[in-house]
C-alpha cells in the first residue's frame, strides 16, 4: 500500500469512527428523553406526572418540617421543665432563675428564626400535611413572637383559617391579644374574665361591638352569645 492509499484510508477511518460516535450520543439522548416527547403522550399524562412529581416534593418538606417542628416543642417542653425546676427551688426573682430564662429566651428566638424560614419557603402547613400537633407549635411560635413578626405573618395566618390550615379560635385569640396591646380594643371577643363570685362572664372592650358576630362567622367561629 503507497502512501496516498494509506492516507486516503486514515481519512475514511476517521470520518466513520465520526459518524458511530455521533450515531451513540444521538441513541443516547433518545434513551434519555422523558414520556412527554414520546408519540401518544396525551396532556392528561403529562399533568399527572407533574402531579407526582408535586406530590414527592411535598411529602419531603411535610416530613423535614415535621421533624423540625417536634424538635423545636421537644426543646421547648424540656426547657420549660428546667425552668420550672429552678424557680420552685430557687424563686422566681433568683439570679439562677433569671439566668436560665434568658437561655429560654434565646432558644426561643433561634426557634423562631427557624419557623419564619419554613413559613416563607412553604407557607403555612396545614394539619393535612404536617399534622395537628405540629401545626400548632408552628403557630405557638408566632404567637410568642413580637408585634412584627407577628403582624408580618398576619395575612398569610388569616389565609390558612380560610383554607382550613389553622384553626380559627386560635388565630382570633392572636389577633385580639395584639389589637388589645397596640389599640386597647378587641376584634372578635375571645377575650373575656370571670367574677369569682358570680361566675358572669364579662368581655373586655370590643371594636364596633354590632358587627361583631359578622367578623366572627366570617372567620368560622360561632356568635358571641354561645
Amino acid at each position: 500500500m503507497n502512501i496516498s492509499m494509506h492516507k486516503k484510508f486514515i481519512f475514511i477511518f476517521s470520518i466513520l469512527a465520526l459518524i458511530l460516535f455521533f450515531s451513540i450520543i444521538a441513541l443516547h439522548e433518545k434513551e434519555q428523553n422523558t414520556l412527554i416527547n414520546q408519540p401518544g403522550y396525551t396532556l392528561a399524562e403529562n399533568q399527572k406526572y407533574k402531579e407526582e412529581i408535586l406530590q414527592h416534593h411535598q411529602l419531603d418538606v411535610n416530613n423535614k418540617a415535621s421533624i423540625i417542628l417536634q424538635e423545636i416543642e421537644r426543646s421547648r417542653q424540656n426547657s420549660r421543665n428546667i425552668l420550672s425546676t429552678i424557680i420552685t427551688e430557687n424563686g422566681p426573682n433568683s439570679i439562677e432563675a433569671k439566668s436560665y430564662f434568658d437561655q429560654f429566651l434565646e432558644l426561643e428566638n433561634k426557634n423562631l428564626e427557624v419557623v419564619c424560614q419554613l413559613i416563607d419557603q412553604h407557607g403555612w402547613l396545614g394539619p393535612d400535611r404536617i399534622g395537628a400537633q405540629n401545626n400548632y407549635t408552628l403557630f405557638t411560635t408566632i404567637q410568642n413572637s413580637d408585634l412584627t413578626t407577628q403582624n408580618k405573618y398576619l395575612s398569610i395566618m388569616e389565609d390558612a383559617v380560610k383554607k382550613g390550615n389553622l384553626n380559627a379560635e386560635l388565630y382570633a385569640i392572636l389577633v385580639d391579644r395584639k389589637s388589645i396591646i397596640e389599640h386597647g380594643v378587641q376584634i372578635f371577643g375571645t377575650l373575656s374574665s370571670v367574677d369569682l363570685i358570680n361566675k358572669a362572664r364579662t368581655i373586655s372592650t370590643v371594636v364596633d361591638k354590632i358587627n361583631i358576630n359578622q367578623r366572627r362567622v366570617e372567620i368560622g367561629l360561632s356568635p358571641i352569645e354561645i
